[in-house]
């Protein structure tokens, strides 16, 4: 009988595994490969470890225990520090939109971070 990884929330010291799984698992994505260019290698690793430090203290990145699968969920606006360091790691304006419903309406906001 095969047997199953375990999944577990993440912890601060599965910080450079998660992010080399997660840099892998995207290398190809034509998402990141626009926002990041040929400055994959670089910028991806940096822009990861942002998201994980991030997500990971609310307990939103789950894991296997070899580190092979993650699963990130963001369950809230970032706060500004933050989008400036992912900003930053971009070496560029990043443009975020913030979506909400407020009365049935959805409402949309855009923001420019440095």
């Amino acid at each position: 009988m095969p047997s199953h990884p375990t999944i577990r929330q993440a912890h601060p010291q599965d910080r450079e595994g998660v992010v080399a799984t997660v840099t892998a698992a995207f290398a190809q994505d034509p998402g990141w490969a626009f926002l990041m260019g040929e400055e994959y290698e670089r910028l991806a690793p940096e822009f990861v470890g942002a998201l994980f430090d991030l997500r990971a203290p609310g307990g939103n990145v789950w894991v296997s225990d070899d580190l092979a699968t993650v699963a990130m969920k963001g369950t809230h606006i970032p706060q500004l520090p933050t989008l400036q360091r992912i900003a930053a790691v971009l070496d560029e304006e990043l443009l975020v939109c913030f979506q909400r419903t407020v009365d049935g309406e959805v409402e949309r906001e855009l923001m420019a971070v440095a």
